[in-house]
C-alpha cells in the first residue's frame, strides 16, 4: 500500500514558493501593460538585442533581393550561430501559445569556414535558408495537425578542419490544452508507454514521464507582451536533472515515496512501485515547476530574464548496487527573454 501522509504538506510548500515567484513576475508585466499612455519601457538589453536582430535581418533581406551582390563581410561562427538562432525564434517561434503535446527533434547542418575560422555573410544567408528548410521538415513530420514551433536551439558541435557541425534542437507543440491537475484514478505507469495503471484500453501510447513533461510546460504560463510588442527568446542552456539529483526537503528519509523532486525508486527499499498514482503525478509537476522558477535560476545565478522554455522527460531503467532502479530524467531548456517591437510579422512554418 502506498501512503500519502506527506503529500499535502510537501505540495503546499512547493506551491507557495512557486506562486510567490510567479505572482512577482505577473505583477511586473502588469505594470508594463497598465501604464496608460506612457511609453513601454524596454531595457538596454532589449534594445541592444532588437538592434542586432534588425541589422542582421536587413543584411539577409538585402542579400536575397540582390543575389548577385557579394558581401565581403565576415563573421565568427559563434556570432553567426547566435544571430541565426535569435532571428529564427523571433520570426517563427510561438512560445506563448497553449499546447497539449510536444515533439522534440534534432538534426545537423554543416558550416564551412575560411582559413581563419570565419564565415562570410553570403554563406550565412545560404545556411539560414538551409536551417529553415531542415526545421520545416521536422515541423511538418511532427504528426500534429494544429501546431506551432515553440523554439529552435543551435549548438556548436564537432569542428574538423574548416567544417563545423551545428546541432539543431527543436520543439514543436500541438495547439490545445490539457486536463490538469490529475484526478483520482488518473494513475500511470512510470515509462515504456505502458499507459494507465488500470490498463485502460487505448492508453498504452503514453506514460507518466510524457504526461509530466506536457503538464510542466503547460503549468508555466508565458506572460503576454504589451500591445505592439512581443517577447522573443534566445535559447541558452539545457540543464539535465536526474531523478535523485534534488532531494525533497520535506522527506529526508528515503522510502520510495516523494523522496526526490523527480520520480526515483529503488528495489533496495520497500514500497517499490512502477505505478505513479494521481497525487504523485501532481507532486512531480509542481516540483518541476519549483525547479524551473526558483531552484535552478538561483543555483546557476542567472539574470531575471533567464526563463524556462520547455522540457524533455525520459524514463530510465538501471542497476545500482545489485538493485533495480527506475527514474525519470529531464532536460530543462532555458532562454533569455527580450521584449521587441513588432517591426516584422511573425511567420508560421
Amino acid at each position: 500500500m502506498k501512503h500519502f501522509k506527506l503529500f499535502s504538506a510537501v505540495l503546499a510548500a512547493l506551491l507557495i514558493s512557486s506562486a510567490a515567484i510567479f505572482n512577482a513576475c505577473s505583477k511586473q508585466e502588469t505594470e508594463i501593460q497598465t501604464s496608460g499612455t506612457e511609453a513601454v519601457q524596454m531595457s538596454q538589453a532589449d534594445i541592444k538585442f532588437q538592434n542586432q536582430l534588425v541589422a542582421f535581418k536587413s543584411k539577409l533581406d538585402f542579400k536575397r533581393e540582390h543575389p548577385g551582390y557579394k558581401s565581403g563581410e565576415l563573421m565568427s561562427v559563434d556570432s553567426a550561430i547566435y544571430l541565426m538562432e535569435a532571428l529564427f525564434n523571433y520570426t517563427y517561434g510561438f512560445p506563448e501559445k497553449s499546447y497539449k503535446k510536444f515533439k522534440h527533434d534534432t538534426c545537423i547542418i554543416i558550416l564551412t569556414t575560411n582559413s581563419d575560422g570565419m564565415i562570410s555573410l553570403n554563406d550565412i544567408n545560404l545556411k539560414y535558408l538551409e536551417l529553415k528548410s531542415a526545421i520545416q521538415t521536422l515541423h511538418y513530420n511532427s504528426g500534429f495537425l494544429q501546431k506551432r514551433l515553440l523554439l529552435a536551439s543551435i549548438e556548436k558541435g564537432e569542428v574538423e578542419g574548416n567544417t563545423v557541425e551545428l546541432d539543431i534542437y527543436t520543439v514543436t507543440g500541438e495547439l490545445g490544452g490539457t486536463a490538469y491537475p490529475f484526478e483520482e484514478g488518473d494513475d500511470w505507469w512510470y515509462g515504456h508507454e505502458w499507459g494507465r495503471c488500470d490498463e485502460t484500453p487505448g492508453s498504452d501510447t503514453i506514460d507518466a514521464s510524457e504526461l509530466i513533461e506536457i503538464n510542466v510546460s503547460l503549468s508555466y504560463i508565458m506572460p503576454p507582451a504589451p500591445p505592439g510588442y512581443h517577447y522573443t527568446y534566445a535559447p541558452e542552456d539545457i540543464i539535465e536533472v536526474l531523478g535523485n539529483d534534488y532531494v525533497n526537503p520535506n522527506n529526508p528519509t528515503p522510502e520510495n515515496y516523494l523522496d526526490y523532486l523527480l520520480f526515483y525508486a529503488t528495489q533496495e527499499l520497500e514500497n517499490y512501485d512502477e505505478c505513479l498514482e494521481h497525487e504523485e503525478m501532481n507532486f512531480y509537476v509542481e516540483s518541476a515547476y519549483y525547479l524551473i522558477t526558483s531552484k535552478l535560476p538561483e543555483e546557476y545565478n542567472k539574470p531575471s530574464n533567464w526563463l524556462f522554455m520547455g522540457c524533455d522527460y525520459q524514463w530510465d531503467d538501471s542497476q545500482l548496487n545489485g538493485y533495480s532502479v527506475i527514474q525519470h530524467k529531464a532536460d530543462f531548456t532555458f532562454g533569455l527573454r527580450y521584449l521587441v517591437q513588432n517591426q516584422y510579422d511573425r511567420e508560421i512554418l
